[in-house]
């Protein structure tokens, strides 16, 4: 308790300076150094502040938002104390949030006011001292007259330049002559001009000064920003918190609500059970409307899941980014589509796109992300959120083998109880595989990749989808998948019991010899009493069936789902270029559209929930129908 009391302390106003400020010029110690940019203006002999700053922002590419986990460990006269993670985000220029949930949930966000630190019984202000810290922080974005008339104000004093040594290197420090650690200071690297050391004086006990220290180092280049993940701070020259950072990424999209104060308070005293309910950002919008008419975008590739009290979330693609609406009513109207994340170029089409699971911890959606795609490189990435879709983080990347996951081919699943399982198509064997990962923690992290399936004939068919879902009475995960075996490419079905994958069992009366892939997965979903519904293709025709149990045949088309909800089993197809669907055994005609999804509440209490892709330019080219009500 001590520990991390030190460690909320410290977030409250003593460092939490460079998270992001420190960028690069040193190695781990005992590593050589990265090479970082020189280019831009020579500063000569006798360099000015401003001229220091205009040179470090043409050599280095500032970055526009950050997000990262810290791992602090607090220090006394003992030594090292309890560690602790956070979560921070970081919005250049001016704002910062720290997230901690020892001793008990707060949040400390800095801004361009102060500090204000708050908690499930309220908060507090912090003075404007803290806005030096938001200094360190935007010298890399911030225009640098202004960032020198701020930093002037706060008492470093720039008209004081000098060239002294750090760790054996040329430095250049602002706002101190040799000797006088008595002063607020910058020190950046004479080199790259990267921040290296920075030195606070602030008023103690007694009228006696403080000096507070932070020190950077163990840097990263991502994407070309650099970025330290290593930082000491020092107070009266005693170490007292050593930081570690991980799980960073530069420039994915940070809601606004993740800075917005007063949402912060609801979310931490536990006004948010639904969406658009304590969020004032998060208006409903009109039934039936999925994203706004005047939105420019073109949604592509929806997925859609239902949560355990009835909330719908939809996934879609725009461009490389993905997306995602959430409604708290059971789809009849949604809050504003909210932009999760991206990282180069996100895969997209038939069966692929950014696929959706929501339980009790988290919403969690995937993607796969790569520089080149087309079966070149990707990797699965997921983003979670904890607030029903408001804000976003991430995001962490669930395969570890690197490009294994290059098919893009996946599909993820939340079970009651909070576990995520997320199962693709793999080739870090050569061959084609059905590989998968838990995840325990609502998707904050996952674990060691798993062989699910490896056909005796070498590869499973390689370019259609699997399936996963959660039997809702035992827990245990069932998953579908298309195989290749002595010609034949059938459905085939398992059950994960304790992490142990029983035999697979083929689905349907039937073979089907066919020589190349038809890109064609299939259906799967679990009643509450266990029962296991499928569906798929064979040939031209679609069918449903039960393991075990013979097949019945739904009609003609190509991609099929199904969805059990309190009317029972509904399934929605595709059928040259039309959608068609049952509900309570009536077969419906939705019109035109292509790329259907379908889910359901796990308790089978609805609503049983439609998405797809229709021939229009804009924001309508997604629709999402509710077949069945909770």
């Amino acid at each position: 308790m001590v520990a991390t009391a030190r460690i909320a302390q410290v977030a409250q106003g003593l460092l939490l300076v460079a998270v992001s400020g420190s960028p690069l010029c040193c190695g781990a110690p005992g590593t050589k150094a990265p090479t970082w940019s020189t280019d831009g203006p020579a500063l000569g002999d006798s360099p000015t502040a401003l001229a220091m700053v205009e040179a470090l922002q043409a050599r280095h590419r500032a970055p526009e938002t950050v997000t990262f986990t810290q791992r602090a460990v607090p220090y006394d006269e003992n030594g090292p104390q309890a560690a602790q993670t956070m979560d921070e985000w970081l919005r250049i220029p001016g704002w910062l949030r720290i997230d901690l949930s020892e001793p008990e949930p707060t949040s400390v966000v800095f801004h361009p006011q102060g500090r204000t630190m708050i908690t499930a019984s309220g908060r507090r202000d912090g003075d404007t001292g803290s806005t030096v810290m938001l200094l360190m922080l935007d010298v890399f974005a911030q225009d640098p007259g202004t960032w020198l008339a701020q930093a002037e104000a706060v008492g470093l004093d720039s008209a004081v330049v000098s060239a002294q040594e750090w760790d054996g290197d040329e430095a250049w420090v602002l706002g101190a002559e040799a000797g006088q650690l008595d002063r607020t200071q910058l020190w950046l690297d004479a080199e790259s001009l990267l921040p290296l050391r920075y030195l606070e004086v602030q008023p103690g006990q007694g009228g006696q000064a403080v000096v507070l220290e932070g020190r950077a180092s163990q840097y990263r280049d991502f994407d070309g920003v650099p970025f330290h993940t290593y930082f000491e701070f020092f107070q009266g020259g005693e170490l007292r918190l050593v930081e570690v950072y991980d799980d960073v990424v530069i420039d994915g999209v940070i809601a606004d609500e993740i800075f917005d104060l007063e949402v912060i308070a609801a979310q931490l005293a536990g006004d948010t059970d639904e969406v658009g309910a304590a969020l004032p950002s998060r208006e409903l919008l009109p039934p039936g409307v999925l994203i706004p008419a005047d939105v420019e975008m073109t949604p592509l590739s929806p997925h859609v899941a239902v949560g355990l009290s009835g909330e719908v979330a939809v996934s879609y693609a725009v461009g490389d980014e993905i997306w995602v609406s959430v409604s708290p009513d059971g789809g009849e109207r949604f809050a504003e589509p909210v932009r999760v994340g991206g990282r180069g170029l996100l895969g997209k089409g038939s069966s692929r796109g950014p696929r959706i699971a929501v339980n009790d911890k988290a919403m969690v959606v995937v993607g796969l992300h790569g520089k080149q795609l087309m079966g070149q490189d990707g990797d699965l990435l997921a983003w979670r959120s904890t607030d029903k879709g408001a804000t976003w983080a991430g995001p962490v990347q669930i395969n570890d083998r690197k490009d294994a996951t290059k098919e893009g081919l996946s599909a993820i699943a939340a079970a009651p109880d909070g576990r995520l399982l997320c199962v693709w198509l793999d080739l870090r064997m050569g061959a084609t595989e059905l590989w998968g990962a838990w995840s325990l923690d609502g998707g904050a992290s996952w674990g060691e990749n798993v062989p699910l399936y490896r056909s005796p004939d070498g590869s499973i068919c390689p370019c259609c989808h699997p399936t996963v879902d959660f039997d809702p009475q035992t827990g245990d995960a069932l998953i579908m998948w298309r195989n290749a075996i002595a010609g034949e490419r059938d459905m085939y079905v398992a059950r994960i019991v304790d992490g142990v994958v029983s035999e697979a069992e083929r689905l349907g009366n039937d073979g089907w010899q066919l020589n190349t892939c038809p890109m064609a997965g299939g259906g799967l979903d679990v009643t509450t009493d266990g029962k296991v519904l499928t569906a798929w293709r064979r040939r031209h025709d679609l069918y449903r069936a039960s393991p075990g149990k013979g097949e019945l045949r739904l009609g003609s088309g190509q991609l099929v789902r199904v969805a059990v909800g309190p009317q029972g089993a509904s399934y929605i197809w595709q059928q040259q270029g039309v959608l068609h669907a049952t509900v309570a055994s009536k077969e419906l005609q939705l019109g035109e559209g292509n790329h259907p999804w379908l889910a359901s509440a796990p308790d089978g209490l609805g609503p049983v929930v439609a998405v797809w892709e229709v021939a229009s330019e804009g924001p309508e080219r997604v629709v999402c129908r509710v077949l069945q009500e909770r």
